[in-house]
């Protein structure tokens, strides 16, 4: 099976700030196209590198296809321009059968003119002090959103705009990727001889048996604790969460959650991972609890069990090929 993947990247800026932005690759690790936010000279309709004055420049939604193939599919010409540097931090967040990766990147593709007719004035320099930074992060925040894949922090580069968008979270909810439907569902784990009479694959971690379920339990404690939704909004708010922090690489275990008010009236709801303890480092993933309220829960918590179990998948043929590497090393030095 070919598997296409969706990468985030992100350049630096003066040395301590970040653009990033989105790159789409096939199964040969070759860069199909590039989505990006860009300040925009209203006159010219060019990029340039950083706006410098609102009345004359905007934020823009950049799609450079680079592929004839893959141009031509959507009825666009073929652009060359690229920021993809070999230094650059990078993250795979989406992989996928070419139709399943193909009809998330379109998702944010299509939404290019939309974006562009708002005609958002690009803050001076990239960011705003007393009001809400909407720039080029905020274009990364919004394709990512409007595709449905983790949208990654990097640690170590100041991110204005980040945690705002170029649309409204009910906007992104109606024309963001959403998976066809499937003409059969996958039937449920048969046990075997060989299986663990322990091991039920289709529990989810709500359930108090579930190898995780103390992981969901303090995400879910604190929704309800808050009283902001329902019994049954915040099952879905903690389930959106459950999963979000599964698919957040940089997220190894939950050792808080919290919440605050975005400016954009967003609820966002935050868990966090202290490897070194509240003074050290903190990496966070969250969540927009109003749009994270009418998720179905039972959806996220089925994706997230197939995430974790891959995760648990992965460390084990990694442990795997630790040990056969050290037993070559034995018989080598023997």
């Amino acid at each position: 099976m070919d598997t296409y993947s969706i990468e985030a990247r992100s350049l630096g800026v003066a040395g301590i700030a970040g653009h990033n932005y989105w790159v789409l690759r096939d199964h040969h690790g070759k860069a199909l196209a590039e989505l990006h936010g860009l300040a925009t000279d209203r006159d010219s309709g060019t990029a340039i590198p950083i706006g410098s004055d609102e009345s004359k420049h905007s934020l823009r939604a950049w799609h450079y296809a680079h592929d004839a193939e893959y141009a031509a599919s959507i009825g666009a010409k073929v652009d060359t321009t690229t920021y993809i540097a070999q230094d650059q931090p990078a993250r795979t967040v989406a992989t996928g059968t070419k139709d399943e990766v193909l009809g998330r990147w379109n998702a944010a593709a299509h939404a290019v003119q939309e974006l562009n007719a708002l005609d958002l004035n690009y803050p001076n320099y990239g960011f705003k002090v007393f009001a809400e930074t909407i720039n080029s992060n905020s274009a990364y925040r919004t394709f990512g959103e409007l595709m449905d894949v983790p949208v990654h922090d990097f640690p170590g580069r100041v991110e204005p705009g980040i945690e705002n968008r170029m649309l409204s979270p009910e906007r992104i909810e109606k024309l963001k990727y959403t998976a066809p439907e499937q003409p059969t569902k996958i039937a449920a784990h048969q046990p075997s001889n060989n299986d663990s009479p322990s091991v039920d694959a289709r529990l989810f971690a709500n359930d108090p048996a579930h190898a995780d379920h103390a992981t969901y339990k303090k995400i879910h404690d604190w929704v309800a604790s808050t009283g902001n939704w329902s019994e049954s909004e915040a099952r879905n708010v903690s389930a959106a969460l459950y999963r979000k922090q599964l698919d957040d690489p940089s997220i190894k275990q939950v050792d808080h959650v919290m919440g605050g008010m975005g400016k954009d009236g967003a609820q966002n709801v935050f868990a966090t991972y202290s490897p070194t303890g509240t003074d050290g480092c903190i990496f966070r993933t969250h969540i927009d609890g109003r749009i994270a309220a009418t998720q179905s829960a039972d959806e996220n918590l089925e994706h997230a069990e197939l995430a974790r179990q891959c995760k648990v998948q992965q460390t084990a043929d990694n442990l795997t090929q630790l040990q056969a590497h050290e037993t070559r090393m034995t018989m080598s030095a023997g």
